[in-house]
């Protein structure tokens, strides 16, 4: 199958799943549902995933992927001019975009060790990043994230009216200010 096909069919399997996963823990949802709303075959979807926790975990994995290539893209200039702007702009876009997904991962039906899972994968990039250990700069890292990833989850819940670019230009001059300070 071309590499076309297989990343259509990987999306309509995803799109399933996500549209599924938004009216049930995924705990309920079955191989057959998704095959059905995908209108594919069984046999498709287990070429692809070998469950339905598999598939899960490909899409928390891709999630992670993108999240720290901007984190990548925009961490070395923001400890290089103290501005973290910038990064947290291009977060919030990116989360916005992704808000669907993230408000359904976010749900209390659905696992909450999805954020958990993200959070340790920023500690981790950022404790390799700056290859210190130094514990309150290890704290400060860690203290970070969790409380941006706190934002984050309030912001998609509601309790936080803002838009992407306000959110991450307040994150930003807090981060700015009270978390690298220089």
């Amino acid at each position: 199958m071309s590499d076309r096909r297989v990343n259509r069919t990987k999306r309509q399997i995803k799109e399933s799943f996500i549209k599924l996963l938004s009216e049930k823990e995924i705990s309920r949802i079955t191989v057959s549902e998704i095959t059905e709303q995908a209108d594919i075959g069984r046999g498709t979807f287990y070429t692809h995933y070998q469950d339905i926790y598999d598939l899960y975990q490909s899409l928390i994995n891709e999630l992670a992927q993108e999240l720290l290539k901007i984190f990548d893209k925009y961490y070395s200039p923001a400890i290089k001019g103290n501005n973290f702007i910038p990064l947290f702009r291009a977060l919030s876009d990116y989360v916005s975009s992704q808000q669907q997904l993230f408000s359904i991962l976010i749900n209390k039906r659905n696992n909450r060790l999805t954020i958990s899972y993200l959070q340790d994968q920023f500690k981790q990039e950022l404790i390799n990043y700056n290859d210190s250990e130094d514990l309150e700069y290890i704290i400060g890292n860690v203290y970070g994230v969790s409380g941006i990833f706190g934002i984050f989850i309030d912001w998609l819940q509601g309790k936080i009216k803002a838009s992407p670019e306000q959110l991450g230009e307040a994150i930003g001059k807090f981060a700015n200010k009270y978390w690298f300070p220089r």
